[in-house]
């Protein structure tokens, strides 16, 4: 059995299930609630730049996830 462990908050993902209960993005395994932390902080940041380009977003998701991930 495999184990993950969230890159953001450190805990262990139980009963881990790719895109059930952990994603993969940029290399880094994130939870679900930390995902859902991930997608709501990049809203938040794009609201104030309109109008914004597909690049600016994920140039921002990239930023805040690296961010996250390194906070400890």
């Amino acid at each position: 059995m495999t184990s993950i462990v969230c890159d953001s908050c450190k805990k262990v993902v139980q009963g881990a299930r790719k895109d059930q209960n952990f994603s993969v993005f940029m290399e880094k395994d994130i939870c679900i609630p930390c995902r859902e932390e991930l997608e709501d902080a990049t809203k938040r940041q794009m609201l104030s730049r309109r109008p914004y380009t597909l690049k600016d977003y994920w140039t921002t998701y990239n930023t805040t996830l690296t961010r996250m991930c390194s906070r400890g």
